[in-house]
């Protein structure tokens, strides 16, 4: 028999992370993104998932504003 290897990814919620608040200081901004950051890569998020779930955290207003940016190729 051959050796099998699986890889587990275990998908983490981020309840534990609070929603972003724009309005706060810069070092706060700066720390929960640092969170957010450090939680997207211990769980092997994909690219598609970390805006997904960043999209969710934030007002309405930022995601109305990131979605006047022109998209890059």
């Amino acid at each position: 028999m051959g050796d099998t290897s699986v890889t587990f990814k275990p998908y983490m919620y981020p309840t534990g992370l609070e929603d972003f608040d724009e309005d706060a200081p810069l070092p706060v901004r700066k720390r929960w993104w640092g969170r957010f950051v450090h939680l997207a890569v211990q769980c092997g998020w994909s690219n598609r998932t970390k805006l997904y779930e960043f999209m969710l955290m934030v007002s309405p207003a930022v995601r109305n504003w990131r979605g006047q940016l022109p998209k890059h190729e």
